[in-house]
């Protein structure tokens, strides 16, 4: 799928649960998914592109991870060049959400509270998670050519391969973390 097709499809999706009745929250924690999945992508991507398998960052380094914690990792996996930072990135893109972090904020209360969700924060909640995954794709794509919202490659050429010791000790740490 193309950029603009995998966006039209959340976007399209999102608006069916919006005019249901009885599945207007559901929009709300598909594109909260949706956004954590291409995230997660995005870290698998980068640390693939240091030299580790897949299997070895779902199992070691990611499991069990949220939406925070993931784009925590995506700074400590280098992904960024210029020391640059993810908060940085999305400050000087200059999108109308200035936190990254609250955008989870009424999918949290859809799936922890027993209090009904009113239908205003539901369709304000579908709005900025569906331009902060446009605006991650767009950053993900200029600075990895990787948007996360593709399915990861099967393999990576040598030539793009970015081994790093920092990477490396980290993988090593966590063999005898999970070995206890």
């Amino acid at each position: 799928m193309k950029k603009n097709d995998q966006i039209n499809y959340l976007r399209e999706s999102a608006i069916k649960l919006q005019n249901s009745t009885e599945f207007r929250g559901l929009a709300v924690i598909m594109l909260a998914i949706a956004l954590e999945k291409q995230v997660k992508n995005a870290v698998v991507y980068n640390y693939r592109k240091s030299g580790l398998t897949a299997s070895f960052i779902r199992r070691r380094l990611l499991k069990g991870m949220g939406y925070a914690e993931l784009l925590h990792e995506l700074e400590w996996c280098g992904a960024f060049n210029e020391n640059k930072k993810l908060k940085k990135i999305w400050q000087d893109k200059k999108t109308p959400i200035k936190n990254l972090f609250g955008v989870m904020e009424t999918r949290n209360k859809i799936v922890h509270s027993n209090a009904r969700v009113s239908s205003v924060s539901i369709d304000e909640s579908v709005n900025q998670l569906l331009l902060v995954i446009e605006n991650l794709e767009d950053i993900f794509q200029e600075n990895f050519k990787y948007s996360g919202l593709e399915p990861l490659p099967k393999t990576i050429k040598n030539k793009e391969l970015n081994v790093s010791a920092k990477l490396l000790h980290k993988s090593i740490a966590s063999k005898f973390k999970g070995s206890k």
